[in-house]
Parts: C-alpha cells; sequence; structure tokens
C-alpha cells in the first residue's frame, strides 16, 4: 500500500515539474479562488431613480430601503366569514397542544400579523406555552360569550384582547 502511494506521488511530482503541471496548479489555484469569492456580493445596482450606485455604503443603504419598504407594506385583508356556531362544548386547548404546534413551526418565517416571530415565543420555552395557552383559552372564552370581531373592526379586536390579557393576568 505504502509502495503504491510513493509511486502516485513520484508521479504527480514529476507531472507537476512539466509545463503540464504548471498549467495544473494554475488551474487548481483558479478554482480555489473561485470557490472562495462571496458570489452574492453585489457591486452595481440602481437606486429607486434608475440610476447606478457603485459605494458599498449606497448600495446597502439601498437594499435597507428595499426591504424595510418590502416588509412593512400592508396586505389587503377581507373580514372574516360568518360562520355558524357549533352546538356543544368546546374543550379548552390544552398545554400540550400548543407545545406541539410551536415545535412544528419553522424557525426564520416572517412574523404573523401580530409582528412577533414564533423564535420570540419559543425562546421563553414552557413559560411562553403555559401563557400562550391561557391567552388562547382566554379568548375562546370571550368568543364564548359571543364577543365577535371582524379584523377591520380593529378596537374590538383590542378591546377582546384586553379583556384576554386580563383573565390571563388573573389565573
Amino acid at each position: 500500500m505504502a509502495k503504491a502511494k510513493a509511486e502516485t506521488f513520484e508521479d504527480l511530482y514529476q507531472r507537476l515539474d512539466s509545463k503540464e503541471g504548471h498549467k495544473i496548479v494554475y488551474g487548481l489555484a483558479r478554482s480555489r479562488e473561485r470557490a472562495m469569492r462571496d458570489i452574492t456580493q453585489v457591486r452595481l445596482m440602481k437606486d429607486k431613480e434608475g440610476r447606478v450606485i457603485q459605494e458599498e455604503a449606497s448600495i446597502r443603504r439601498r437594499w435597507q430601503e428595499y426591504f424595510g419598504q418590502l416588509l412593512n407594506e400592508e396586505n389587503p385583508r377581507g373580514d372574516l366569514q360568518d360562520v355558524e356556531r357549533i352546538p356543544g362544548v368546546v374543550e379548552e386547548i390544552k398545554e400540550k397542544e400548543v407545545a406541539e404546534a410551536m415545535r412544528r413551526m419553522q424557525n426564520g418565517k416572517a412574523a404573523g400579523p401580530d409582528g412577533i416571530p414564533i423564535e420570540a415565543f419559543k425562546s421563553l420555552e414552557e413559560a411562553g406555552v403555559t401563557m400562550l395557552a391561557k391567552l388562547f383559552n382566554a379568548i375562546l372564552r370571550c368568543l364564548m360569550h359571543g364577543e365577535r370581531a371582524s379584523l377591520s373592526q380593529s378596537s374590538k379586536v383590542k378591546e377582546m384582547s384586553r379583556n384576554a390579557a386580563t383573565i390571563v393576568a388573573s389565573s
């Protein structure tokens, strides 16, 4: 085994000493240099008016401006449709169900309408699960007592949230 390895290296060294070997070394160095380049680096970009910008600080500002506008744009939302109530008892939401739902949610996704990313709730661990289960059950109780709201009735939603927060705080 050692003899075969030594022969292979000897053959490689002889090829590298030739003119062809210099081309091989140059090609390896070039491919390694390309592999180490940051291909996501942006050197030119257009601003809002369509002018080309080259300075790194200007490009960074433009990206910040672009994503700020993109991520803070309000999307149209329709009213929730009225649905028939289901007769009978509605079971409370269990902490185990909340923990399972949180476990299935992927990190790094956009936050929902509340603006709170799932990582914030996950970082609270057991306390976060307990808090969310209490909040969901408080909202459920508010809804069971006839408090209804659509997304367009923001004052009613805020009132329901305050009522639910009061119930969570007192339990």
